[in-house]
């Protein structure tokens, strides 16, 4: 169990990742991952920098710099979706990304999944509704 200093600490690398990921800077996803990984060495159960952790991966190949490594890192935002979702079974968005990540990488099966169970968790939210309409179509379950 981490302290209440380490606990401090880790939400500060966390904000502090979370200004640089916003910011919109092309190529600071590598620093990002960092500040992540440092905060979640601190605290390890931290549903939110899991997530955050996920988007960045989920996000990777679209904002890299030109020359830099793009490919695709859908395996590993799923990973950290996994574990956002392990720690908050709830975590509605978690499990709606990790449906964005699996179609993005062609398990249309397993996005529909998620979006099924982002669904359970908010019935009426639409972006996860489009998204289950959009594997349904992949899947040809339409």
């Amino acid at each position: 169990m981490a302290n209440r200093r380490d606990l401090q600490r880790a939400t500060a690398l966390h904000e502090e990742g979370r200004r640089l990921y916003q910011c919109g800077s092309l190529g600071n996803f590598t620093a990002v991952l960092t500040l992540y990984d440092q905060a979640l060495a601190l605290d390890p159960d931290n549903e939110q920098i899991w997530y955050d952790k996920g988007n960045v991966f989920r996000m990777w190949e679209r904002l890299q710099l030109v020359g830099e490594d793009v490919r695709p890192r859908h395996q590993e935002a799923i990973a950290c979706y996994e574990r956002a979702v392990a720690l908050d079974p709830n975590y509605a968005d978690a499990w709606g990304n990790m449906g964005v990540s699996y179609g993005l990488s062609g398990n249309h099966r397993e996005a529909l999944r998620c979006f099924n169970k982002a669904l359970e968790i908010h019935p009426n939210d639409q972006q996860w509704l489009r998204m289950k309409a959009l594997a349904l179509q992949r899947l040809g379950d339409t």
